[in-house]
């Protein structure tokens, strides 16, 4: 699995739309699309109903959609190759992104193992996408220079992340923490006298 990520300072101001994005990834017409957990601040397109759940499109229906240049705040639009059916996508949770923490993860995962690419529109100031292909996500790379690995980037922000609640002394955060780590079984990932540290100090606490 393969993932970047960028974001801008100015909320809502300079974060890509979604009819940039998908014309990066440039094949968009092969796919069905589900779009989940979205949210528009103008316009609204009439094949995406915002009061709905979820929107299943074929992939030219989408590119139509999109022709209007809707902006997103959140948004979460999966590819599915067209053999795969609306009934078995939706035999799986929704996509969201709101909350979802396996963003977040250095082994990082798309959220319906159906879909083959995955982007999100994050709080309008942040991108993520994930694929099955590297070629895909080098694309985006290539167009977004600013991007930063996921899985690179959740590694180091996992650490820093644990050294500031050590140095503000924030235990309930670094509780938070020590559970998320324990959850996802990302030990590995963080640096052995860091987490020493963070167990370390987790037990004199209780």
């Amino acid at each position: 699995m393969y993932g970047l990520t960028f974001e801008e300072l100015r909320k809502y101001k300079n974060i890509p739309k979604l009819k940039e994005l998908i014309d990066v990834l440039g094949n968009a017409v092969e796919y069905n699309w589900l779009l989940s957990g979205h949210d528009f601040a103008y316009p609204a397109p009439k094949q995406i109903p915002d009061d709905e759940d979820f929107t299943w499109l074929d992939g030219e229906v989408l590119v139509e959609a999109l022709k209007i240049n809707p902006h997103f705040i959140w948004c979460v639009a999966t590819a599915y190759k067209k053999n795969i059916s609306k009934e078995n996508v939706l035999q799986h949770p929704l996509p969201f992104a709101d909350g979802y923490r396996g963003f977040w993860t250095p082994e990082i995962t798309m959220q319906n193992p159906l879909s083959e690419v995955e982007i999100i529109i994050w709080h309008g100031h942040q991108v993520l996408i994930f694929s099955k292909s590297k070629e895909i996500i080098d694309r985006f790379a290539k167009e977004y220079p600013n991007s930063k690995d996921l899985v690179e980037d959740n590694k180091n922000g996992q650490n820093e992340a644990i050294r500031k609640a050590l140095e503000t002394d924030n235990i309930k955060w670094l509780k938070s923490l020590s559970d998320f780590v324990d959850e996802y079984k990302i030990e590995k990932y963080i640096e052995p006298e860091l987490y020493k540290e963070m167990q370390e100090r987790i037990k004199i606490e209780q």
